[in-house]
């Protein structure tokens, strides 16, 4: 079983979803969906194929009924409620992996690994296996100095195997009493479906076309993405930018009167045709938990030269033969962009078709590290 919090529509989810479908060929893959209410828009949740199950502890009758009762007293006893709803999501998590003999549990979201320690403590059998996502430097960032300790510690205790994509990630954990023998990395896999022979071209005297894909948030960079774009079409470098994505900041944005040259996909279900038709992808983001951004390893995968923050595992993601297939911009976790380095950047490849074509074959070759083959095996030793 592979859990995740909720279909937030994030990079995470994506790369859960991706990792069902894909392990579902060899073996019987249940989905769970921790907090179901957690999120509204769910467009994600139909990437899942039709051979996984998909579950959810919040579906039950009996949480129905707690939670409708809570609604009608208007939170009157919310102590109380909070508490059994919580008792509710563990018994019926723990029925649903006795009833379908669930063997491993895959954990994506930190939200629920409490639940399924505990679970554990009562099956001794079921493998614990925990993918971190950026998640719990958010929740250092957040939480008390006892309080984060009392969580990892149970995480680092409760789990059997740890999968981690940045040693930022593994050294948090080592911080924390890991034994590093129980930890691996693994990068996200993703079935390719371009090929070099569908390259986009950029010649001298072309608009170089952008594209940001991200949850539109504000520590994606998509306002800093924005201004950097109509600054440099106002010295005369043409340069267009679409951004791809749904979340609270997309209905502030589109609220405003931006040129032409700056453009507003919203929630796309297949993203790679629109960064197939762009020459650069873009990620200037400071959000704190990132990690191994998905949109980075499809714009590698459409041959896209990527210009991105320097955090997470971004330059890891862009490595190829020593090279970077992109240009890095130095910045911390929490701290914008600077939109002058951003404009820089992005300025290096308009100017330079050469530069283009160069980083287009570095990034074909960086995406390499992502096959999705590679990553399933890597996933199944850990069964």
């Amino acid at each position: 079983m592979i859990s995740i919090d909720s279909f937030h529509d994030g990079g995470a989810e994506m790369f859960a979803i991706r990792l069902a479908n894909g392990l579902s060929d060899n073996y019987e893959v249940h989905f769970m969906e921790y907090r179901a209410g957690a999120s509204n828009v769910k467009a994600q949740k139909a990437q899942l194929n039709s051979k996984v199950k998909i579950f959810s502890p919040e579906e039950s009758i009996y949480y129905r009924i707690i939670s409708k009762f809570n609604r009608i007293t208007r939170g009157q006893y919310s102590r109380i409620i909070s508490s059994t709803l919580s008792y509710c999501r563990y018994i019926c998590i723990q029925k649903y992996i006795e009833k379908n003999k669930i063997s491993t549990v895959n954990s994506h979201a930190i939200e629920c690994n409490n639940v399924l320690t505990r679970i554990k403590k009562h099956n001794p059998t079921l493998k614990l296996v925990l993918s971190l996502h950026g998640h719990y430097e958010l929740y250092r960032n957040n939480y008390d100095v006892t309080k984060f300790r009392t969580l990892i510690t149970n995480h680092i205790v409760g789990f059997d195997n740890i999968i981690y994509t940045t040693l930022d990630q593994l050294n948090t954990f080592i911080e924390f009493g890991l034994d590093t023998s129980r930890a691996k990395r693994i990068f996200y896999g993703l079935v390719f479906e371009t090929s070099k022979a569908s390259h986009k071209p950029f010649k001298a005297g072309d608009i170089l076309n952008l594209i940001l894909v991200s949850r539109a948030i504000p520590e994606k960079g998509w306002k800093e993405a924005i201004l950097a774009v109509i600054s440099l079409n106002e010295n005369n470098v043409k340069v267009n930018l679409e951004l791809v994505g749904d979340g609270p900041l997309l209905s502030e944005l589109k609220s405003k009167n931006y040129p032409d040259f700056i453009r507003f996909a919203g929630n796309v279900d297949n993203v790679l045709p629109l960064i197939e038709d762009a020459h650069i992808g873009l990620l200037p983001t400071y959000y704190y938990a990132e990690s191994l951004p998905n949109s980075v390893i499809e714009y590698l995968s459409c041959g896209k030269p990527v210009v991105a923050s320097n955090i997470g595992a971004i330059e890891d993601m862009l490595s190829y033969n020593n090279e970077i297939a992109g240009v890095l911009i130095s910045n911390q976790r929490g701290n914008p962009v600077k939109v002058d380095e951003l404009k820089t950047s992005i300025e290096k490849f308009a100017t330079n078709p050469q530069l283009y074509n160069l980083y287009s074959t570095l990034a074909f070759g960086a995406s390499e590290k992502f096959n999705m083959s590679a990553c399933l095996s890597d996933y199944s030793s850990l069964l």
